[in-house]
């Protein structure tokens, strides 16, 4: 367990075990992205301190500003990623699914609840993932998310220009700065 430069308290583990698979199961932990007013303090944090790799930066034109960024600690695209934000604070979470019919599958499950989908289905550009979007009762937002992208080991960053590309190649875009 650590704080990051914002403040988070954040703990890694490993399950005990997994017994057996019910019919829908929000898969491990995928990811965690944060909104951040430090992002290149958090990324120096995250890289020189714990050893993640940068996957994606995305970067404003005119500026030359980098505007979120995408850190791996394996083989996929991030496990965690920063948005430029006026604010600290937890943009979302996200969950592995293995394969887009489980997309499909959890978008029925959520109308079946009566949860509304509020961004997607979609895919990022970063990650190059398939993704729905909900909010929990507290207001969280929940990705739920499928075929991450992979990565080698020393596969250099790649640079995105800020806009919603990045976020979503399909359509419309959750811009947050």
């Amino acid at each position: 367990a650590f704080v990051d430069p914002d403040g988070n308290n954040i703990l890694l583990g490993l399950p005990k075990s997994l017994r057996g698979k019910p019919e829908i199961l929000p898969g491990r932990l995928q990811h965690v992205v944060f909104a951040t007013n430090q992002l290149k303090r958090n990324v120096a944090f995250y890289t020189d301190t714990l050893g993640f790799k940068v996957s994606d930066i995305v970067r404003e034109d005119t500026t030359g500003e980098d505007t979120a960024c995408f850190l791996r600690s394996d083989k996929m695209h991030h496990s965690i990623a920063f948005f430029r934000a006026p604010k600290a604070k937890l943009d979302h979470f996200a969950n592995e699914a293995d394969c887009w019919n489980d997309i499909r599958d959890w978008g029925d499950h959520f109308a079946a609840n009566k949860v509304e989908i509020v961004w997607g289905a979609g895919r990022h550009g970063a990650g190059n993932n398939l993704f729905i979007f909900v909010r929990d009762p507290d207001g969280n937002s929940l990705e739920i998310s499928a075929e991450l992208e992979m990565f080698s080991y020393n596969q250099q960053p790649r640079i995105w220009s800020h806009g919603p590309r990045p976020l979503n190649l399909w359509g419309e875009a959750w811009m947050r700065s």
